[in-house]
């Protein structure tokens, strides 16, 4: 059977000799010729390179003749796509465009690295949320959340589902709430000053509603029963879609669109600077 250009004897001792690192040097290389395309060359150290240090010899065997079929193929198609080019020199242009756009690119991200102020104030934030409120109208409903999963007969489930349904803890009882969850839930979220998406409370907690928004208008404590275990879900704020999105769950958002402001104005001077540069130095010259 032949395969890449290969039979499978000649490729089994061509494995061989990379497995047991028995080298010929190349000529003038100083490495070992596996395969040749005309004039591309694949080494077998490249090739015992890619695999990775500990593999079992039969396993190394496979790898390196999919490294070795797969670079032929390529090398092959590569020498027809050559032949049959409309124009090197296009490629080439393309190329040329290609490396100028990747060096700009690393440039710019170094200078921005170096300069660029990324810190962006609480007040920064605040003030550009009053605005442009108008855009953050909520898309999903959103909810403020303590909820609990353990199982039913828990000793600590009585307690659990108390301090859970209270309308609202002190920190020292927060502080129980938790050491109570950290011994016997499966799994529980304490953090009530964050905004969640109802939807992503909906894959934690069984709750089974056709009109979301009716149903948190309708519930602050909802205890769920689910074969051995109960859910205990306390909605402490909601907030459901088409209305304004709440401040702290649109700060990073915001942080975002100011940092991105940031270096839009940042890049903009800097190219006026090169530029203003370029001309005293007389680099630019119009024919």
């Amino acid at each position: 059977m032949i395969y890449g250009g290969f039979r499978r004897m000649g490729m089994a001792c061509l494995l061989g000799g990379l497995l047991f690192s028995c080298h010929r040097p190349g000529a003038g290389t100083g490495g070992t010729v596996a395969v040749r395309v005309e004039d591309a060359i694949l080494y077998k150290e490249d090739i015992e390179a890619r695999i990775p240090k500990g593999t079992l010899s039969q396993d190394s065997a496979h790898i390196a003749e999919k490294i070795i079929n797969d670079w032929t193929l390529q090398q092959v198609m590569l020498k027809k796509a050559k032949e049959n080019a409309v124009s090197a020199a296009a490629f080439e242009k393309q190329i040329e465009e290609y490396k100028n756009s990747l060096i700009l690119y690393d440039y710019q991200n170094r200078v921005l690295s170096q300069r660029l102020d990324t810190v962006v104030s609480a007040e920064e934030i605040a003030a550009y949320y009053q605005q442009n409120m108008s855009q953050f109208y909520l898309k999903s409903n959103i909810v403020r959340v303590r909820f609990v999963k353990l199982r039913k007969d828990h000793r600590l489930a009585d307690k659990i589902k108390k301090a859970v349904f209270t309308a609202a803890l002190s920190d020292e009882d927060m502080l129980q709430l938790a050491k109570w969850c950290r011994q016997a839930a499966d799994n529980y979220y304490l953090e009530e000053d964050q905004w969640l998406y109802f939807n992503d409370l909906l894959r934690e907690v069984p709750i089974q509603t056709y009109n979301q928004e009716d149903f948190l208008k309708n519930n602050r404590n909802i205890e769920i029963s689910a074969g051995d275990a109960v859910y205990y879900v306390r909605i402490v704020d909601f907030k459901v879609r088409d209305m304004v999105s709440p401040l702290n769950f649109e700060t990073e958002r915001i942080r975002q669109i100011l940092l991105n402001h940031r270096r839009q104005v940042f890049l903009q001077t800097m190219q006026q600077d090169l530029m203003r540069e370029a001309e005293e130095n007389h680099w630019i010259k119009y024919e």
